[in-house]
């Protein structure tokens, strides 16, 4: 989802930058994650929309 973004911006030539490089792999992990917790709060209810994306019910656990 974010790998054609970062190619576009020449952050990355490939997914394989990300898995060879474990400091930029943290630091675009951490950027994205800061971007979706500006969108929604830092809740956990944030956090969990980070991969299961948003729905307008979620299943309870």
């Amino acid at each position: 989802m974010h790998i054609p973004l970062l190619k576009k911006r020449g952050i990355i030539k490939d997914e394989r930058d990300l898995l060879d490089n474990p400091c930029l792999n943290i630091k675009i992990g951490t950027e994205i994650l800061y971007n979706h917790f500006s969108r929604c709060g830092v809740t956990w209810q944030c956090l969990g929309t980070y991969n299961a994306g948003f729905a307008v019910m979620t299943p309870t656990y």
